[in-house]
């Protein structure tokens, strides 16, 4: 049996970098993408997530939705801190903007903003 160190080290990483890499060829392979975004704090440590989901249908007229990013948003939750954040989140997919169709969110005042 593998040891934990080895686990931790090789093989979810291993395993992170394939399921990245099907998922990136996905989105890819999309003409338009649907996200959904969302902001919550913890109720269990002093801190604040921010998601980005990805919906999208294929040529086989298939429903696919998946998680690409869940992250601390630390300090203020400007509206541009926001956006920032998630312009951040679709270039580490490489996913143009012009793929993107929608983007739905929350009706708090910070993801609202123009």
């Amino acid at each position: 049996m593998p040891s934990r160190h080895y686990i931790a080290e090789k093989d979810i990483p291993a395993l992170h970098t394939k399921v990245r890499e099907q998922v990136q060829r996905h989105l890819k392979e999309a003409t338009s993408i649907t996200l959904t975004t969302d902001l919550w704090s913890s109720g269990v440590a002093p801190m604040s997530l921010l998601s980005l989901t990805a919906h999208w249908i294929d040529s086989c007229f298939t429903l696919h939705n998946v998680v690409l990013h869940a992250s601390e948003l630390r300090s203020s939750h400007t509206s541009m801190r926001i956006r920032n954040a998630i312009e951040e989140m679709l270039a580490k997919w490489d996913i143009d903007n012009d793929k993107v169709h929608v983007v739905m969110r929350d009706n708090a005042a910070n993801m609202k903003r123009r």
